[in-house]
């Protein structure tokens, strides 16, 4: 159902009616960039090996493996092998798009070109949000901390000056990042004093227990620089 209304979204006109599954050559077909602006045709790749690289700047992990596949694709290239990687983004925006093209030396379907992301997706069955056991992992590492810090107002009769939560992909948190004007970057630790109309951000690679209870002491040690809402 859901693949249905995408069908459907992508192709009001029923132009590619009918509608099934398409060989990877005719999804893919259109122009593809370079980050110094240059494009080409997807025909010229006709003969290569191409891989097709499912990535999003908000992904922590994607960013990892990025950094890794830049190294194996130059190595490769080196070698002379007639390969190429097509970048396909799940990014918010162009400019995170810009931004993390940017330090990739293959190809990409422009960010603009959003029904022939689309159609990628549902060719390779990706999955437009973040993986639910994500958010899960995340909670189990942020509640340990909460319960703690909760525990400490609580025995001194106190409540605690803050309320804790993970936020997944979802238009609810969408809303809230827009309205606070919080990056784009994933994982990001995120404090709002919403009556100050201030916050408080740190965008790190990596998650760990150490660096969580580390934010929340700096802040209730009022250690932290606030930035405007």
């Amino acid at each position: 159902c859901r693949n249905g209304l995408l069908v459907i979204r992508d192709d009001p006109e029923g132009l590619e009616f009918p509608w099934g599954p398409k060989p990877f050559r005719e999804v893919i077909a259109g122009p593809l960039l370079r980050n110094n602006g240059q494009s080409l045709e997807s025909s010229s790749l006709e003969g290569s090996h191409v891989g097709v690289y499912f990535s999003a700047h908000w992904c922590p992990p994607c960013r990892s493996l990025t950094r890794v596949l830049v190294e194996s694709y130059r190595k490769i290239k080196e070698a002379g092998q007639n390969f190429e990687i097509i970048f396909v983004s799940a990014d918010r925006s162009e400019e995170s798009f810009k931004q993390y093209f940017s330090e990739m030396p293959w190809l990409a379907v422009p960010y603009t070109d959003e029904a022939r992301r689309s159609r990628l997706n549902r060719l390779y069955g990706i999955q437009d949000s973040e993986d639910d056991g994500e958010s899960e992992a995340a909670k189990q590492l942020i509640q340990p901390i909460a319960e703690k810090i909760i525990a400490q107002y609580k025995a001194k009769e106190e409540d605690a000056p803050l309320l804790f939560f993970v936020a997944g992909e979802d238009d609810m948190t969408d809303s809230l990042r827009d309205y606070t004007n919080l990056p784009e970057a994933a994982p990001l630790l995120t404090i709002l004093d919403m009556s100050a109309r201030a916050k408080y951000v740190m965008d790190v690679e990596e998650i760990t227990p150490a660096i969580v209870e580390a934010f929340v002491n700096d802040f209730l040690a009022e250690k932290l620089k606030p930035e405007p809402i």
